[in-house]
């Protein structure tokens, strides 16, 4: 199965960066206006889910499900995706 691993320094407090990151319901404010063409999400608890597609031109084709699977605040988040 494929990894995929982002890391990112930013000159911002921990506590802020952490509170955008761990809201899943939040992948519609993280990403400009009119990415996304459509966008649902069951909560932000370990196995929730949340479901989104994108404009063409941004090159994902279908639907794309995530599920969160590990949340370690301040520290780690794990999601994983499929493309339908």
């Amino acid at each position: 199965m494929p990894v995929a691993t982002l890391e990112r320094t930013l000159n911002a407090p921990l506590d802020y960066c952490w509170a955008w990151l761990a809201n899943f319901g939040a992948l519609d404010k993280l990403h400009p206006p009119g990415n996304l063409t459509e966008f649902s999400c069951e909560g932000s608890h370990i196995g929730a889910r949340r479901f989104a597609r994108f404009k063409p031109e941004l090159g994902v084709e279908g639907q794309i499900i995530e599920r969160l699977d590990v949340a370690v605040p301040q520290r780690v988040i794990v999601r994983h995706w499929l493309l339908m």
